[in-house]
């Protein structure tokens, strides 16, 4: 696929030879035969590659955060974060069921004809997922404290419309999100994000009803103990994000 962007082709046509016989002179491609010398039921082919990609995932996030963190030109950042998500879009649930060949969330390496779902194939998958997600909220820490810091969203994730957001806690929590925001949970407790103008800071609303407002984008030492903690203490987060 690479071949047939203009700006890779000739970088393509010059590298591949070399790239193929540095890729053998590790893997032993060639001697492949599945993870325990011998296949059954086509075992671990599934698994295998969505752990290949899910790992492949994770470290072209990790440079991303890379990137930003070392200050690189802005095009470096711009083609990270593109090939993150073409990264993505290689695994299931980013596919149609026909281009996928089967069902896009199926958690299985295979599910033969003659019988049931064999060999789990997400397991590999999962952890990177776990970490990837994060990643693309944004969420890291910084000099022990934690950070809210999103480059890898997609616009189709900022609502459009206002939302209810029903929290399954003991209390039933409901919180009303306005358009251009999205929401999720971080040591259980809920972080709104909201774009909009102006510089970016954090609102942390406390348990004991008080308030404390951080400019930027980042929590303070205190606050990232009490969350980090699960203390109960931090009732809720919002964070600005100044638009691009």
């Amino acid at each position: 696929q690479m071949e047939t962007e203009e700006e890779l082709a000739e970088d393509v046509v010059r590298d591949r030879a070399g790239i193929l016989e540095c890729y053998e002179s590790v893997f032993e491609h060639h001697a492949f035969t599945g993870r325990s010398g011998g296949m059954y039921g086509y075992e671990g082919i599934g698994c295998t590659y969505w752990h290949m990609v899910a790992k492949l995932l994770l470290a072209v996030g990790e440079n991303v955060e890379r990137a930003i963190d070392e200050e690189a030109p802005e095009h470096v950042g711009d083609r990270l974060v593109e090939g993150y998500h073409r990264v993505r879009n290689g695994l299931g649930f980013r596919m149609h069921a026909s281009r996928f060949g089967a069902l896009p969330i199926d958690a299985y390496s295979h599910s033969p004809a003659d019988g049931g779902a064999r060999q789990p194939g997400m397991t590999g998958q999962v952890k990177e997922e776990l970490l990837t997600r994060r990643l693309e909220l944004g969420v890291r820490f910084q000099d022990g404290c934690l950070a809210f810091q999103p480059p890898l969203l997609l616009e189709e994730e900022w609502l459009t419309t206002p939302t209810q957001w029903r929290i399954p806690t003991r209390e039933q929590q409901t919180i009303t999100l306005p358009v251009d925001s999205l929401a999720f949970q971080c040591c259980g407790v809920p972080v709104i994000y909201q774009r909009g103008r102006g510089a970016a800071e954090i609102e942390i609303e406390f348990a004991s009803k008080d308030t404390q407002v951080l400019a930027g984008d980042r929590l303070d030492a205190s606050s990232t103990r009490k969350l980090c903690g699960r203390t109960g203490e931090i009732r809720l987060i919002r964070v600005r994000l100044a638009k691009d």
